[in-house]
């Protein structure tokens, strides 16, 4: 029976994986304070970004979005989502529409 139970790293790839989910949705959420904001179907990782995790979000209404996660407790996502924010109104640049930012967490379309 060796090999037939799962290793611990996917234990908690899935723990990763579920605490992620409930992050994004809590921030879809409080987007989307009227109500309506879509469920997520799946996380599934990317290459690794510079600091921490990027992964692509694939929503129950058909559309994804792109998730990065902080590197660390003391980086804000807030602050990237402003800038994004501030180069494609102020600076014309092209750049992802921010869907969401909090402490640890950045949605961006």
């Amino acid at each position: 029976f060796l090999g037939t139970r799962p290793t611990f790293s996917v234990y908690a790839d899935r723990m990763t994986e579920d605490a992620t989910r409930a992050s994004v949705e809590a921030l879809l959420a409080a987007e989307n304070a009227g109500g309506g904001a879509p469920r997520v179907r799946a996380v599934a990782p990317l290459h690794s970004g510079v600091g921490g995790r990027v992964l692509r979000v694939a929503l129950a209404d058909g559309s994804s979005c792109i998730a990065k996660e902080a590197p660390g407790a003391d980086v804000d996502m807030r602050v990237e989502g402003r800038m994004l924010d501030l180069l494609r109104m102020r600076g014309g640049l092209p750049t992802p529409r921010v869907l969401g930012a909090s402490t640890g967490l950045l949605l961006l379309e």
